[in-house]
Order: structure tokens, then sequence, then C-alpha cells
């Protein structure tokens, strides 16, 4: 009898302590931390800081979570995603452009997010425009949380320098011909101070101007369309301005997207996004009235609207947790934090009043920007197509071809490309 009841009493023990282990493994389970990797381009130092700042909050309160954040130009995310796809390690949390979203969606790269989507609780706070930024063979693959319109501005003090009327900028090609040779500043060949500001392979503006001169960005049956004459037309007054009036110091986009030369005061007239136009006032507040916004109108106006935004990727063995940090990225303190850190344009509708209070001219001509600004399409063959326009604009800008010739020559090599990796039969 006495054996029988030691018998049950270890049975009892062995199950008690099962119990506790179970409930030790559970416990475990929910404590195991997660490591979040998010890749973002961007080297700006205010966005720089802006994210490690959130990341922290973020951390704090979520404190079974980690973010390890890693930053790089733009130029330079592409090949390490590629690499990454490769061999099936891609980061949880992606901050690409729109050309990105369409190429690597098509892919099957980047994770569909309509459940996520259509369960969030802030989606009918976002502007719509934004929202659908990245909709993509009716699938939601990415989320638009900075808005990038370039809007044209001037120095009214370099015109009033220069002998110009600083209450008329141009708006016309005509005008800004005329006007940006006599606000070029130089030290004897060199361009120190450009009177209109065109990166040497800055498809951002050129895009616009063949767009203000009736030119469509892409055909209705989602084909290039850069060999046409409104866009030959555009590339000739580009062309004039950069390599016969020699108005635009030496620099290339990626240059401007990480040292703005705006924001160092070294152009007179230039076509920049918000976080440019912020980075001058904060560095010259002495000047912050004699910023200018203007709009150059042919056809219709334009401008370039481009959006960087967040995607999972399909490799993340996190979506939960990733879509977590990109809610709360969307959070209406965080979108207000990141406007007074950056000066980005928050895209809740919620915000826009207390937005446009702030400075009601930049404000007014980022939202215009929006309005009538546009970006890359979404055609998963659009890196291709960006490539081959730069390279277009430097033939053309070096001398190498005429305007004509490079687009068409160009025109041609895209086609070529676009069959090769199966976007056309």
């Amino acid at each position: 009898m006495k054996r029988k009841w030691m018998m049950v009493l270890f049975l009892l023990v062995c199950v008690s302590m099962a119990l506790f282990a179970g409930g030790d493994q559970e416990k475990d389970g929910q404590d195991e931390k997660v490591t979040l990797k998010l890749w973002r381009m961007g080297t700006q130092e205010n966005w720089v800081t802006y994210t490690k700042s959130f990341i922290a909050d973020f951390e704090a309160t979520h404190p079974n979570i980690e973010v390890e954040y890693e930053y790089m130009p733009p130029v330079d995310l592409p090949q390490k995603l590629n690499t990454a796809f490769v061999a099936g390690i891609g980061p949880d949390i992606i901050g690409c452009s729109i050309q990105h979203t369409s190429e690597y969606a098509a892919k099957g790269k980047f994770l569909e997010l309509d459940d996520y989507v259509d369960n969030w609780a802030a989606k009918d706070d976002v502007m719509e425009s934004m929202l659908n930024t990245a909709y993509f063979n009716d699938n939601y693959y990415a989320l638009a949380y900075h808005p990038d319109p370039y809007v044209f501005v001037y120095r009214k003090d370099l015109f009033r320098k220069a002998g110009l009327d600083p209450e008329d900028p141009p708006e016309s090609w005509e005008e800004l011909l005329e006007v940006a040779p006599q606000l070029t500043e130089r030290d004897g060949e060199i361009v120190t101070r450009a009177g209109f500001l065109m990166p040497i392979d800055d498809f951002l503006t050129f895009v616009p101007f063949a767009v203000m001169n009736g030119a469509s960005y892409i055909s209705d049956d989602n084909m290039p369309t850069f060999n046409q004459p409104e866009w030959v037309e555009a590339l000739e007054v580009l062309t004039k301005l950069v390599k016969d009036e020699r108005v635009t110091i030496e620099t290339t986009n990626n240059m401007e997207w990480t040292t703005s030369s705006f924001a160092k005061g070294n152009a007179a007239i230039a076509q920049v996004n918000s976080t440019m136009v912020d980075t001058f006032k904060k560095s010259y507040p002495e000047l912050k009235d004699d910023v200018g916004f203007f709009a150059i109108e042919r056809e219709r106006k334009s401008n370039w609207n481009g959006a960087w935004l967040f995607a999972i990727s399909a490799d993340s063995k996190h979506p939960d947790e990733a879509f977590e940090f990109i809610s709360e990225w969307f959070s209406p303190e965080a979108m207000w934090n990141m406007y007074e850190a950056t000066g980005n344009l928050p895209v809740l509708k919620s915000l826009e009043e207390r937005f446009s209070a702030v400075d009601p001219e930049l404000n007014s001509a980022l939202f215009s920007g929006v309005e009538h600004g546009l970006g890359n399409p979404l055609v998963p063959w659009a890196t291709l197509q960006i490539a081959a326009i730069r390279k277009a604009m430097g033939e053309a800008f070096y001398g190498e071809k005429t305007p004509k010739q490079a687009l068409e020559d160009n025109y041609e090599l895209l086609l070529n490309e676009m069959k090769e990796a199966g976007y056309l039969d």
C-alpha cells in the first residue's frame, strides 16, 4: 500500500514538473526576442537621426523586438537587395522607391500587404494618392510614408543681386533661358553657383519638362515614350542650359540626395524637395524669407513627385512584427515628429490643417506639387527606363550625340533590354 502511494506521489510530481516546464516554455516563447532587419535608402543626416530615434522609441514600447537598421545611398539599394534575395535572406523591412516596388513585386520578392492594410485602423487617414502609390496588379505591396514633391524654388536675394525683380520668377522655358545665365556665378571656367541647378543625370527634372511640353511618361498600353518629339524638344532646352549656357555646377542626383547644392546655398534656381528647403532655412535662417516658389507652365504644369515607401520582404520570418513597426511609423505622433525632424510632408489627412498652418507658402507649394507632380510609373521595367534616360541625357549634355539621336538610340536599347528581361514578346 505504501509503495502504491509512493508511486502515485511520484506521478503527481512528474505531472507538476511537466506543467511547470510547459508553462516556462510558453513564457520563454512569449519573451523570445525578435530581430527585424531594416534597410532604408537615404543617407541624409536628419533622416538617419530621426530613424534611429524612432527605433529607440519603438524598441522601448516593444521590448521583444529589436531593429537592426542599415542605411545606404539609393543607388546602392538594388544591388544589395538582389544579392540578399538570391541567398533567400532579404531584410524584413525595406525602405525603397516606387520603381523598386513594381520591380520586386513583379518578381515575388515583396510581400502582398492586402490583409494587413484592409485591417489597418489608419487606412482611412492616409492620403488616397499615397495609399495607392504602390497598388500594383490589384495588390498593395508597400506603403508610401514620404511623398517627395519637388517644387521650383528661387533665391530672391540673388535675384536682387543680379538686378532682377525678386517678385518675378521665370514661368516659362523662355524666361528660364533668359535669367539663368544672369544668375550664374563662376570662378574662371568653374561654376560656383548655379543659375539653374541641373545635375548631369537629373531625370527628375527632365521628365517634368517633357510632360510640361505635352508628353506622356508612358503610353496607355504601358510602353515607354521618350523617343517622341515632346521629349526631344525638352532635352534640347536642358542641353542648351547645361552645355551651351553652362548655368549649372558639376553634380549628380546621388550627390544632391546626399548633400543638396541648394541647401548649401549654391543655386539660385532649382527643383528641390521639402527636405532640401528645410535644410536651407535651418542653415541660413536670415534668408528664410528670401526663398520663393513658382511653377513653370507650357502645355501643363508639372514637377516631380516620387515617393519613398516601406515594403516587407517575402523572405521575412516576422511579417506581423514588421507591419507593427510600419504601423507605428504612420502614427500621428510619429508623423508629426518626422515632419519636425526632416521637413517631410505628413501623409495623414488628420494632420493636413496643422501642417498647412506652419508655413502656408511652402506647404501650399508642396501640396500643389503632390497635385501636379508625377513619379515613376508602376511598371517592372521602370529602373531600366531610368538608366536609359540618364544615359541619353549624359550623351546630349557632353555633346556626344544630339538630343534627338541620344533619345532614339537609348529608346532602342531599352526595348532590347525589356525583351531580354521578358517584359516584351
